[in-house]
């Protein structure tokens, strides 16, 4: 196999190209990749084949003209675009890799949405651009219309996409996981053995029994039980004088409660997303459970040890470190964030 090189793909309409398929390459190229003049080749892009007849030309840029007729067999834009060019075997070409990172998309009039990932988007392309990397955007109903959103020229366009090599996953609902929809995709990738990555949201009951396998780790893990009935509560507050509940499910610090036991065994209660019905403070643990029990029923949620936090101006203070890993046994920082 050659080495991938970024090149850049643009449409020639011409009649003689969209009848036989002829490809123009520049000499530069050719070259580079060892492809002959006049000679027939098959040019696949994911699961997509066409054959092909090459005509080498004076060009010095690592171009290649095709027909746009060739370009929707293959299932890519029929304008300019940028994408690796392989020689894979003596007679096959190949463009890729693609990647496709799935998520929810708003249409509005005039730009499409993407929320709190927008940037992260926009980098990506702009980074897949510049590596030959045919990058898209799409959604659950997109993917099963072979459809989705480029970055071409500093917008998104619309248009038609090939099956991935490789998808990244951020999908923002909870929910939208658990419907038959996600299943049929991820059946479906993993039946043509497409690399999925971020298959599923954890839940904070999953990370708590991974971490605590870990010797290193678990002397630094606050102790953590399901709430499984009002017994399990009420042994974590003899236990510890703070304690969180926290739905196994959730995030971004929605619907948690904190309570704190005094020392004269009353209990004060805060909490988030909830309205102001809920009192804050209880002489009993009976009547705290009771004032609970409605809002705990409806989701799974956790009990956790609360810990002591730094303060900044008297607000909780916690740090966040992104690590990835760069081979089986060294991570990397790539982010840290202080959030108050």
């Amino acid at each position: 196999m050659s080495k991938n090189i970024p090149i850049e793909i643009k449409v020639i309409d011409d009649q003689l190209y969209f009848k036989q398929h002829i490809v123009s390459i520049s000499e530069a190229l050719a070259k580079e990749l060892h492809i002959q003049h006049k000679q027939t080749y098959y040019l696949t892009c994911g699961r997509n084949s066409q054959e092909i007849q090459t005509v080498c030309i004076k060009e010095s840029d690592p171009i290649l003209y095709c027909s746009s007729t060739l370009l929707k067999s293959l299932m890519l834009p029929q304008e300019t675009f940028t994408i690796s060019l392989t020689k894979i075997k003596e007679n096959i070409l190949s463009l890729g890799p693609i990647l496709s990172l799935i998520t929810e998309i708003k249409v509005k009039p005039d730009h499409i949405s993407l929320g709190s990932i927008e940037d992260f988007c926009l980098e990506l392309a702009r980074y897949c651009n510049q590596r030959g990397i045919f990058f898209y955007l799409t959604t659950l109903n997109l993917f099963k219309e072979n459809t989705g959103y480029i970055y071409p020229n500093q917008d998104w366009k619309r248009t038609n996409v090939p099956l991935p090599h490789v998808v990244h996953n951020r999908i923002h609902s909870r929910k939208k996981e658990q419907t038959i929809e996600f299943q049929h995709f991820t059946t479906f990738l993993q039946e043509n053995q497409i690399p999925f990555f971020n298959h599923h949201f954890l839940n904070k009951w999953e990370v708590h029994e991974i971490l605590e396998k870990e010797d290193h780790i678990l002397p630094y893990l606050p102790d953590t039980k399901l709430l499984l009935n009002k017994q399990a509560l009420e042994d974590s507050l003899v236990l510890h004088s703070c304690v969180f509940l926290k739905p196994i499910h959730g995030s971004q610090g929605r619907k948690i409660f904190k309570i704190i036991r005094s020392d004269e065994g009353h209990y004060e209660l805060d909490y988030t997303s909830f309205a102001g019905e809920i009192e804050q403070k209880y002489e009993t643990f009976q009547s705290l459970f009771s004032a609970l029990r409605s809002r705990l029923n409806k989701s799974a949620y956790i009990v956790q040890q609360g810990i002591p936090l730094l303060t900044f101006e008297n607000r909780p203070l916690d740090f966040r470190y992104l690590c990835q890993r760069l081979d089986s046994h060294h991570w990397q920082v790539t982010s840290s964030v202080a959030r108050v």
